[in-house]
C-alpha cells in the first residue's frame, strides 16, 4: 500500500508542468551547448532544483528522490540517443564538494534538514508567536527537544527535522539555568557533557538542572 502511494505521488511530482518543462529543455538542448555549459551545471540548476526546493518544506518520500537521482545519473553518464554509459564514480562521491574530490552536485537527502533549519530556528526564537504557542500546546514542548513520534503531523516532523540540523551548532546562553539539562544540552564549548570523553559511567537523569549550581548568578 505504501509503495503504491509513493508511486502515485511520484507520478504527480515528475509529471508536473515545471518538472516536465525542465526535462524538456535539457533534452532539446543542442549537443554543443550542452558541452559548453556542462551536464553537472544542468543537474544542479535544472533537474535537482525543484526536488530540493520541495523537500525543504514537504515530506517527499525517499523513493521519489531516488527516482530523481536515477534520472540525474542517466543524464550524466548515458551517451547520445539513450545509449547507456558506464557509471565511473559513485553518486555519493559526486555529491561531495569540489574541494573534497567531488563535483559539487547538490543532495536533496543531505540538504533537506539544513534547509528546514531556518523554519525551526524562526519558531524557536519567537516563543510568543501564535504558531509557537499552538504547536507547543499540541506537541508538548520546544521543537529542539521534541521526541519524534509516528502520529505527529507533517508540519511538526519538518520542524523537528530542521531542529536536528540546529542542535549540533546551537549553544545555550546561560541565564537562570532553569531549563538547561546539564548532561544533554550544549552550554559549554561545542558539545554536551554526555558526548565528552570520560571514564565515569553517567546515568541519565541523575543530575538536576543547571540552576541548582548557580548561586548569586555565578
Amino acid at each position: 500500500m505504501a509503495r503504491r502511494e509513493d508511486e502515485r505521488i511520484s507520478g504527480k511530482v515528475l509529471d508536473g508542468p515545471c518538472w516536465w518543462s525542465s526535462m524538456k529543455t535539457v533534452k532539446e538542448m543542442p549537443e554543443k551547448e550542452e558541452v559548453e555549459i556542462g551536464r553537472v551545471v544542468l543537474i544542479n540548476a535544472v533537474i535537482l532544483a525543484i526536488p530540493i526546493f520541495c523537500s525543504s518544506h514537504s515530506l517527499i518520500p525517499l523513493s521519489i528522490l531516488k527516482t530523481v537521482y536515477k534520472l540525474c545519473r542517466d543524464f550524466l553518464w548515458n551517451k547520445k540517443d539513450g545509449i547507456k554509459g558506464l557509471h565511473y564514480v559513485a553518486w555519493v562521491d559526486l555529491c561531495k564538494p569540489v574541494e573534497k574530490g567531488g563535483l559539487g552536485i547538490h543532495s536533496a537527502v543531505r540538504s533537506r534538514e539544513v534547509m528546514r533549519a531556518k523554519f525551526a530556528w524562526n519558531l524557536h526564537t519567537h516563543p510568543n508567536s501564535m504558531l509557537n504557542k499552538s504547536l507547543s500546546a499540541s506537541y508538548g514542548g520546544d521543537v529542539l527537544h521534541a521526541v519524534p513520534k509516528r502520529n505527529y503531523s507533517s508540519s511538526w516532523k519538518i520542524l523537528m527535522s530542521g531542529a536536528n540540523a540546529l542542535c549540533p551548532i546551537v549553544r545555550w546562553k546561560v541565564g537562570t539555568g532553569n531549563v538547561i539539562n546539564i548532561l544533554e544540552d550544549i552550554w559549554v564549548l561545542d558539545r554536551s557533557f554526555s558526548k565528552w570523553p570520560t571514564f565515569i559511567a553517567v546515568v541519565e537523569g541523575e543530575f538536576p538542572a543547571l540552576h541548582f549550581f548557580i548561586i548569586d548568578r555565578r
